[in-house]
């Protein structure tokens, strides 16, 4: 019998299915266990099973005498859907997300120290007159240009808000949008990494037309989604959406076969069914 000591060794090398299998036998055993009901709320969550997760850190924190950080953990989340409301506007149309442009973050940030630098050294070639030309407009571009050539492309080509209303999803960019309305789309696909070591969930949905391709694709990993609000962001999307499959990230050679089932999936939910409750939804864990 697997202990939880060989669960996070399983951790340690990155294997989250084999570290969640040895979780779910030690809570078969014993249900109560509040560390091994941590770390399994850990994984789900990494894997984007928001909701899951939630419940279980709920359950912890029922538990007589829970350890501090997992209250922690509870508290923080709690905190992190209510301040997931900041992000966001509810209106007729449905509820806004705004875009959080982390690349948009750093240039600034890298062009405001680099203006800094910039000004700090010209007194350096005030006296050289000629001489310092080429290492002033070398330092120029660098320093300053680059920042505000890269702002521009990031404010032209980034996605500004994204609306998730009654009739569809609406991306919104600096000078179009684009509409997606929920009849067209058959599949949500939250792609995930077993391998815990490597963040990566990214939310693709995909339409009627092309069942193979995504009509839209938004990095929702923790540190590096497209909306600060992103739990919320997949929640709401799933409420509205009939089939929802949850993918391992297809490694080289697995790409075609992932690509075989999301069309199946896509398909075979769109094909009509009228003994099928319209509001059933598929959720097929690869790792669980």
């Amino acid at each position: 019998m697997k202990h939880i000591s060989d669960a996070r060794k399983s951790i340690q090398l990155g294997n989250g299915p084999a570290a969640l299998e040895i979780i779910d036998n030690l809570l078969e055993l014993a249900p109560r266990n509040a560390e091994a009901l941590r770390i399994k709320s850990e994984i789900l969550d990494q894997w984007g099973h928001f909701d899951a997760s939630l419940e279980i850190l709920r359950r912890i924190a029922s538990i007589e005498g829970p350890e501090s950080t997992v209250l922690e953990d509870y508290e923080d989340r709690l905190r992190e859907e209510r301040e997931a409301m900041v992000f966001s506007e509810m209106t007729a149309e449905g509820r806004w997300y705004f875009a959080f442009p982390r690349a948009q973050v750093w240039v600034s940030l890298y062009g405001f120290v680099g203006c800094g630098v910039f000004l700090l050294m010209s007194t350096h070639w005030a006296g050289k007159g000629s001489e310092a030309l080429s290492e002033v407009l070398m330092a120029f571009v660098v320093l300053v240009l680059l920042p505000w050539i890269a702002l521009i492309v990031i404010h032209f080509r980034g996605v500004k808000k994204i609306l998730v209303g009654i009739d569809g999803i609406k991306v919104c960019m600096p000078y179009s949008s684009r509409l997606h309305r929920w009849s067209e789309v058959t599949l949500v696909v939250m792609e995930y990494d077993p391998n815990v070591l490597r963040r990566h969930l990214v939310l693709r949905i995909y339409g009627k037309q092309n069942p193979k391709v995504p009509i839209e694709t938004f990095n929702v990993t923790e540190g590096r989604s497209v909306v600060q609000a992103r739990r919320h962001f997949v929640r709401n999307i799933h409420a509205y959406v009939d089939c929802v499959t949850y993918l391992a990230r297809p490694d080289a050679e697995g790409t075609l076969e992932a690509s075989r089932r999301i069309a199946e999936a896509s398909e075979k939910n769109s094909a009509p069914d009228d003994d099928t409750d319209s509001s059933r939804k598929t959720d097929s864990n690869n790792a669980a």
